[in-house]
């Protein structure tokens, strides 16, 4: 793997783990762009090259998938209850 590809491997690896510590935020390509220090279009298509879907397509099957974890665990539901 090139040094490029590597680097660009560990910024879309970076915004992975941030996706998923802010699914119940509102998730913007343009503020991930802005993390990942990448303009929005070389973002968009390192992503989807990287992980084989658009970043909002990513986004929106996990938020249903987190929400059906947080409906399994009982502990996680009393923790969401007023």
């Amino acid at each position: 793997m090139s040094t490029a590809h590597s680097h660009q491997a560990k910024r879309i690896l970076l915004m992975l783990n941030h996706i998923q510590a802010h699914l119940d935020a509102d998730v913007r390509p343009a503020d991930l762009a802005d993390v990942a220090c990448l303009s929005l279009h070389h973002f968009h298509r390192t992503f989807s090259g990287m992980i084989g879907e658009s970043v909002m397509a990513h986004v929106r099957r996990l938020q249903p998938e987190r929400l059906k974890t947080i409906l399994r665990c009982p502990t996680t539901r009393a923790e969401l209850s007023p």
